[in-house]
């Protein structure tokens, strides 16, 4: 759903359509990787500013893991972005 400078949906992620986190494991868990992170960010931005594309994302924290021991998968998110400035 977006409206004026905000946008939010859920994300849902499931081991059997991106099987790769099976293999990208931190403490025998899935977890999934910053860059994919990055590139819900990027979609986010996109979100916010048809027509517009992102070039570079930059000053990035990634200070907790999104993992579950397998049988805690899929796992959905909540996602919301806000555009900052105009």
């Amino acid at each position: 759903m977006r409206t004026g400078g905000r946008a939010e949906w859920t994300c849902r992620i499931d081991l059997d359509e991106h099987f790769y986190l099976r293999e990208h494991l931190v403490d025998g868990r899935p977890t999934v990787p910053g860059t994919f992170i990055l590139e819900i960010a990027a979609e986010a931005a996109t979100a916010l500013a048809p027509g517009l594309h992102p070039a570079r994302i930059t000053d990035v924290v990634l200070s907790r893991f999104i993992r579950a021991a397998e049988h805690r998968w899929p796992r959905t998110l909540q996602v919301t972005a806000e555009r900052d400035g105009a």
